[in-house]
């Protein structure tokens, strides 16, 4: 009996046994059947025409049915699916928007408390400049007065909204 006709034999026989091996080490369904095969295939490519030789086929069989689980528990474990890394992916980025989100939102709250502080003149200064757009020039026009003074309220109101943001940052 030549070697290819002996290993069909055994895995003729001992199919249903590979697959619940392989299902009890964790594979899918399918991925069981696939892997019972590959054990036939893994038989034929190592024994040639020796299978007479084996003394004991179906040992030699589980043990090449174990090797072959190892593998593949080893590449599970490795590396998550693609679609996990992308699910994770998808999650960690929302987890950081969240946090930014929440970031922005303190320091916006920092800044609008800092702003609500200040002199009237200088508050409406930073509301016409920051808020609406308007240029050092056409702030100084509105409020009548000069664009130096502008540039001084502005620098006044950034100041506070620095020391707004610095104290955020140490509490």
């Amino acid at each position: 009996m030549n070697s290819v006709r002996i290993w069909e034999k055994s895995y003729a026989l001992r199919r249903r046994l590979l697959r619940g091996f392989f299902l009890r080490r964790g594979s899918q369904v399918a991925d069981a059947e696939d892997l019972a095969q590959e054990v036939y295939l893994r038989l034929l490519r190592s024994t040639g025409e020796d299978a007479q030789a084996i003394e004991n086929p179906e040992a030699y069989l589980f043990t090449v049915a174990a090797n072959l689980a190892r593998e593949q528990a080893r590449s599970r474990s490795g590396l998550p699916q693609i679609e996990d890394v992308d699910l994770l992916a998808e999650v960690l980025r929302s987890e950081e928007d969240i946090e930014a989100d929440f970031e922005r939102a303190q320091r916006w709250s920092g800044i609008r408390g800092a702003i609500a502080q200040l002199p009237p003149t200088t508050r409406r200064v930073m509301e016409l400049h920051y808020r609406d757009g308007l240029d050092c020039r056409q702030v100084g026009a509105q409020l009548d007065v000069s664009v130096h003074m502008v540039r001084k309220h502005i620098g006044k109101g950034l100041d506070a909204c620095r020391k707004a943001l610095g104290a955020g940052k140490d509490g």
